[in-house]
């Protein structure tokens, strides 16, 4: 079994944010994999939120179109957030989309959501994905002590 260049870059992202390791790192862009970090960002003493989005494109949407269009809306709207501190996404072979955000705290990622649907920069993005295929969670990420 061979694994991509992109599945490892993945793989190596994720594995690192759901560790707790801080790292700081650039990707290629044409592999459909994006790391952000706000250097304003800090964390509540009950955790970091992570909250993880899935859902397939549209058929007839390339995923470099899509990828275009998803480094739009993070720059212009989901970055520009209160108590966000950093977002990443990937694509499978099968064409869904990973989208991870992390938040400040719970108050923050539900803020957020609530101005996604009214923002100017959202709306090409929710064009171009099958709402039906969307599954998004939350989860908490606990500091060591």
């Amino acid at each position: 079994m061979t694994i991509r260049k992109s599945h490892w870059v993945s793989i190596l992202t994720t594995s690192l944010l759901f560790l707790g390791a801080v790292a700081t790192f650039k990707t290629d862009r044409h592999i459909g994999v994006s790391f952000s970090t706000s250097a304003h960002a800090q964390s509540s003493d009950k955790g970091t939120i992570v909250e993880i989005a899935t859902f397939k494109l549209k058929e007839g949407v390339s995923p470099a179109e899509f990828y275009a269009v998803d480094q739009a809306v993070e720059a212009q709207h989901v970055s520009q957030q209160a108590g966000f501190i950093s977002r990443e996404s990937a694509i499978s072979d099968d064409r869904e989309w990973l989208a991870i955000v992390h938040w400040r705290s719970i108050e923050d990622a539900e803020a957020s959501m609530a101005s996604f649907a009214d923002a100017p920069a959202t709306v090409e993005f929710m064009s171009k994905l099958d709402a039906d295929s969307m599954v998004m969670k939350r989860y908490v990420h606990f500091k060591r002590e």
